[in-house]
């Protein structure tokens, strides 16, 4: 009976340990524009032409996902292509500057796409180093034949950044940031 209570406890406080581990090591939401009133779908977006929302960094790490509120088109005859999330630098007017190749970048299949709309959450394969302060752009696209709407609001809710054609314009987005750690 003693060892069962030993090992009880010991099983309890690994559990506990172990678990406030795991917490430390999740993703946290670094900057974020939600749904609010005043939906509007901004349009489609297939590459080359694609759409762009820049935000401004709340801390220094690694964006290792990105959720944006999109919907996939119904009226299209294929969904067999992908939307393609890209990280660049950013300036004051909504642009992202693809001079470079991007910071990092990830996909999703279209087939995966809500229908009506939804949120989306797109894993980095490539994770993009971001510095607090410093302004970027999400840029995203479709590769073939894809066509998506991704939804915002006019109502200049998120006033760290914006989208390149209207400064009071923001897409819902969400990104989510692995801290990184200093060791002393």
């Amino acid at each position: 009976m003693k060892r069962r209570a030993v090992f009880l406890i010991v099983a309890l406080a690994a559990t506990t340990i172990l678990g406030d581990a795991t917490a430390l090591a999740a993703d946290r939401i670094d900057q974020r524009n939600m749904l609010t009133e005043g939906v509007a779908r901004f349009g489609s977006g297939v590459f080359p032409v694609s759409q762009m929302q820049t935000f401004t960094a709340g801390a220094t790490g690694t964006i290792d996902k990105v959720s944006i509120y999109l919907q996939a088109q119904t009226s299209t005859p294929s969904r067999a292509g992908s939307v393609l999330v890209q990280v660049f630098p950013g300036d004051d007017a909504g642009n992202a500057d693809m001079s470079h190749q991007p910071l990092g970048s990830g996909s999703a299949l279209a087939t995966t796409f809500p229908d009506p709309a939804g949120w989306v959450t797109i894993r980095l394969t490539t994770r993009a180093a971001v510095r607090k302060g410093t302004r970027y752009a999400l840029v995203v696209g479709s590769d073939v034949s894809t066509d998506f709407g991704w939804y915002g609001s006019t109502e200049d809710q998120y006033p760290r950044g914006r989208t390149p054609f209207d400064a009071n314009a923001d897409y819902f987005f969400q990104t989510y940031l692995v801290h990184h750690r200093r060791h002393h």
